[in-house]
C-alpha cells in the first residue's frame, strides 16, 4: 500500500503537517489515516536529501517527526508499528544528531523501569519504544549503534533478569530481537572461512561432489580465536545475548523461538568457529537432555535454530550424525504421538512436524550426498 504512495521529496513537508494537525488518540475515528501517514512519511524519508534543504531548520523538523513518533508509539494500535518505522528511519538518516537516540534510550529505560508501577498504558509505551529501537538497530549504521551499545544493553538489562517482563509477551518478543541485533552490531561483520561451501553444481555433474575444504590453519585459528568484537567492552554484551537467544528459543511462544534462532544463527555467522561449534553443541544437548524430552517448545525451537545455523552453513559436516539423530528422533516421537494420539503431550506437534522438516530441507539443500566429513549421511 505505501509502495502506491507518491515518493517525491516535495511531498514530505505535507505530510507532515498534515501529521500534525490530526489528533492521534486511538479512540478517533482518523487512526487509518494517522497509520497511513506515519508509514508514508518514513517511506519519503528513506530518500536521501538534505533536511535543510526542504525548511530552514532542519533540526526543528526532526524534532517535530520524532516528538509525533513517539506520541504514537504510546498507542495501542497498529500505528505503534508505522510510528517505530517512521522514527527508525528518521534517527538513521546520516544529516540527523545523535542526541535523538540518546532520548529514545534513555526514554526505554525509565519505562522499563517504571513498568511495574505504571498505568496500564505504559506496556504499550514500553513495547512502541523498544520496537522502534529494534528498528533502528536493524537500518542503522553499525559504527554509530556501537557508540550507543552500553546505553542499550543497560536500558534493557531488567527484561532479562526479571521474570516479570516475561509475562507481557510482544514486550518480550521485541526484547529478543532488539537483543539479537544488538550482538550483531558489536561483532565485525566477515565472511567465516570455515564456513560450509556447497559450492555451484548442476544436474549434470556426476556424483554431486563436495567442494567443502578447511585448512588446519583455519581450525586452529578459529579455536584460539577470542569472541571477536573490536572493543573488549562489548565482549560481556555478545556473552549475554548468546545467553538470551539459547534461552529463548525454548519459550512456549512461537515467534519468540523464531526470532531467537534467527538471531542465535546470525550472531554465530560472525563468531570464530571454536565458539560457533560450542553454540551447535549447545543446541544438540537438547536432544539428549533427559529433561526435555517433555518439553516439545525446546525440541520445536533447538530445530528451528539448526535449520538457521544450517542454511548459513554454520552446522559442519562433522555435526550431521548428531543433527540427522536429532531429526529421527523428533520425527519417530511425533509418530509414536500420531498413533498414541498424545494431544496434551505435544500440544505443538504440527510445529514440531514442519520444523523437522525445514531441518532436513536445510540439511539437504546445504550439504551433499557424499564428501569427506559427511559422507553417506544424506540420502541421493
Amino acid at each position: 500500500m505505501v509502495k502506491s504512495v507518491p515518493h517525491a521529496v516535495r511531498d514530505l513537508h505535507a505530510v507532515y503537517v498534515t501529521l500534525i494537525s490530526l489528533d492521534g488518540s486511538p479512540q478517533t475515528k482518523r487512526w487509518r489515516t494517522h497509520y497511513l501517514l506515519l508509514l508514508w512519511l518514513g517511506v519519503l524519508l528513506l530518500n536521501p536529501f538534505d533536511m535543510n534543504s526542504l525548511v530552514d531548520d532542519g533540526t526543528t523538523l526532526v524534532a517535530g517527526i520524532v516528538q509525533c513518533c513517539t506520541e504514537a508509539l504510546n498507542e495501542p494500535g497498529p500505528s505503534r508499528q508505522a510510528a517505530a518505522f517512521c522514527i527508525s528511519t528518521t534517527l538513521t538518516r546520516q544529516d540527523v544528531s545523535i542526541h535523538f537516540m540518546v532520548d529514545l534510550v534513555h526514554q526505554i529505560s525509565s519505562l522499563l523501569a517504571d513498568l511495574g508501577s505504571l498505568e496500564s498504558q505504559a506496556p504499550f509505551a514500553a513495547m512502541g519504544a523498544v520496537q522502534a529501537l529494534a528498528a533502528i538497530y536493524k537500518r542503522g549504521d553499525r559504527t554509530l549503534l556501537q557508540k550507543l551499545a552500553d546505553r542499550v544493553f543497560e536500558a534493557v538489562r531488567p527484561c532479562l533478569l526479571d521474570a516479570k517482563y516475561g509475562t507481557i509477551r510482544i514486550l518480550k518478543h521485541f526484547v529478543i530481537k532488539l537483543v539479537a541485533r544488538l550482538g550483531i552490531a558489536v561483532l565485525k561483520p566477515r565472511n567465516a572461512s570455515w564456513c560450509y561451501t556447497r559450492g555451484k553444481r548442476t544436474l549434470m555433474m556426476d556424483g554431486f561432489e563436495s567442494c567443502y575444504e578447511v585448512s588446519d590453519a583455519d581450525e586452529e585459528t578459529g579455536q584460539r580465536a577470542s569472541v571477536g568484537v573490536e572493543d573488549e567492552r562489548f565482549k560481556h554484551i555478545v556473552e549475554s545475548a548468546v545467553g538470551v537467544l539459547l534461552q529463548a528459543t525454548c519459550d512456549s511462544e512461537t515467534k519468540i523461538r523464531w526470532s531467537a534462532a534467527k538471531g542465535i544463527a546470525r550472531i554465530a555467522s560472525r563468531l570464530p568457529r571454536g565458539l560457533a561449534d560450542d553454540i551447535v553443541k549447545n543446541i544438540l544437548s537438547i536432544f539428549t537432555d533427559p529433561g526435555s524430552h517433555h518439553n516439545d517448545n525446546a525440541w520445536h525451537g533447538s530445530c528451528l535454530a539448526l535449520a538457521e545455523l544450517g542454511r548459513l552453513g554454520i552446522l559442519l559436516p562433522k555435526r550431521l550424525p548428531e543433527s540427522l539423530s536429532a531429526h529421527r528422533v523428533v520425527t519417530g516421537l511425533l509418530l509414536i504421538a500420531s498413533i498414541k494420539r498424545w494431544h496434551v503431550c505435544l500440544k505443538s506437534g504440527r510445529h514440531l512436524t514442519h520444523n523437522s522438516m525445514s531441518l532436513a530441507t536445510a540439511l539437504l539443500r546445504r550439504h551433499t550426498a557424499s564428501g569427506p566429513p559427511g559422507a553417506g549421511l544424506l540420502p541421493n
